[in-house]
């Protein structure tokens, strides 16, 4: 028989007068306990029940990991759960953290910004085909995530002086604090002007309003994620130096026989 390193306590005693038969030495046997089990006293295919076990206070569950280390890491590459807000090891296996599945979801959160305006002005055109900044349209928004695409939508109220004007708005964006460049403007055809919208009065009323409607994708421009992006709007003349109005017609009437609108622009990346 081998010899047990840890201590052995019998299931019962005998005392002097006692007959000893066949149970009473089973239940010597039987019911006898061993204390202070190492590792090395438990077979490898011992059944040992949970119960058993000592209570762990650290975050470490009960397994094989190889090289006879028994403690398993409940968070870690070792352990059950990774810790990836991005979850980027993609595993089958594994299960991730609270904070890494809020992490990545929240990333999944649409990323929106716009802009309304609200009041009615005019713009003054100059000089035929160069572009001016259509006030208030402009708007920034703080990447989440990399190679976005940029979706701008932009909702324009327009009068004109004239039916036969026509004029060009496009859009530009810059990242930080860099300068403002065009994007997916139409390919150069001679002289024409190049943009993302012209617009034109449809009917010769002086108070009337066109209302024009763009989209226009910005595909995986150069960035760091957290940077800002700002896009703007722009509007030329160009058969015309003819000015613009915006939200109103060209008449500033306020009563009944009139309407006031508003114009958006809204940014979203994807």
């Amino acid at each position: 028989m081998a010899t047990v390193a840890s201590g052995l306590n019998s299931g019962s005693g005998f005392n002097s007068s006692d007959t000893i038969t066949s149970t009473t030495l089973n239940n010597h046997v039987n019911n006898a306990t061993v204390t202070g089990i190492v590792n090395a006293d438990v077979a490898s295919n011992a059944a040992v029940a949970v119960t058993k076990l000592a209570t762990i206070t650290s975050q470490n569950v009960l397994g094989n990991i190889g090289s006879g280390n028994a403690s398993v890491p409940i968070v870690g590459a070792t352990g059950l759960l990774l810790d990836e807000d991005d979850l980027s090891t993609n595993s089958d296996t594994k299960g991730a953290t609270q904070q890494s599945i809020k992490a990545y979801v929240d990333a999944l959160r649409p990323n929106i910004v716009n802009v309304v305006k609200t009041d009615a002005e005019e713009i003054t055109i100059s000089t035929q085909n160069t572009y001016v900044d259509i006030p208030t349209m402009e708007k920034a928004i703080t990447t989440k995530k990399a190679d976005s695409t940029f979706i701008v939508s932009a909702m324009l109220n327009f009068g004109f002086t004239d039916t036969d004007k026509e004029f060009a708005v496009k859009c530009q964006y810059k990242v930080g604090s860099g300068s403002y460049t065009d994007f997916n403007l139409a390919d150069s055809a001679g002289s024409s002007e190049r943009c993302h919208l012209q617009v034109q009065q449809s009917r010769d009323d002086a108070s009337y309003i066109e209302n024009f409607q763009l989209i226009v994708p910005l595909v995986d421009p150069a960035y760091t994620v957290g940077d800002v992006l700002t896009f703007k709007l722009l509007v030329a003349g160009v058969n015309t130096t003819n000015n613009i109005f915006i939200n109103k017609g060209q008449t500033t009437s306020t009563t009944d026989d009139n309407t006031r609108t508003i114009s958006t622009l809204t940014v979203q990346e994807v």
